[in-house]
């Protein structure tokens, strides 16, 4: 029975089922990743070491727990307190270390890929042009792979980037000190 509310459950079945697909076509972008595999592997093992780093802290705070209601020195929940303030740096690192990784990687396979087109639309027949004239599709074609444009998208992530990195520090920075 279906109902308005109440949905085939072939349908449900097949939207549960993942489609591959979707998935398929990035395997294409496997070749734009490969001369910088070196900064992807950067990226995945910051992933891989800042995941595995929080598994830290529940033990740390079961370690403060049992310090703090045991009869030891306040010395030593002073440790796992410092303990605690050095894994979250690392952890930090590790995080702006991947999304550093992951942004660059990012944007240069982008500026690959629209050198690529941008090539490939130089290499065109005049004829093609005229025929696509009033195109809706090729419309904006030149406007989006015109090198100013790739040097525009690459400078001004890096910009919002380091600005956002120069707040936080200095949000630190005056935090601290009061």
């Amino acid at each position: 029975m279906t109902g308005p509310y109440v949905d085939d459950p072939r349908a449900v079945e097949e939207r549960e089922r993942p489609d591959r697909r979707r998935l398929a076509v990035l395997w294409r972008l496997v070749p734009l990743v490969r001369p910088h595999r070196g900064r992807f592997a950067l990226a995945l093992a910051a992933l891989f070491a800042g995941s595995g780093i929080t598994l830290v802290y529940p033990w740390a705070a079961r370690a403060a727990v049992d310090v703090g209601m045991g009869a030891r020195t306040s010395s030593d929940l002073d440790w796992i307190v410092l303990g605690i303030v050095g894994v979250f740096v690392i952890n930090a690192v590790l995080v702006w270390l991947r999304h550093y990784s992951m942004s660059w990687l990012g944007e240069r396979v982008v500026a690959d890929l629209r050198g690529m087109v941008f090539d490939r639309i130089l290499t065109l027949p005049l004829g093609w042009f005229h025929e696509r004239r009033r195109s809706a599709s090729w419309s904006g074609a030149s406007r989006r792979t015109s090198p100013s444009s790739r040097v525009w998208s690459a400078a001004s992530c890096r910009w919002r980037c380091a600005t956002r990195s120069r707040c936080s520090a200095r949000w630190c920075c005056c935090s601290s000190s009061t």
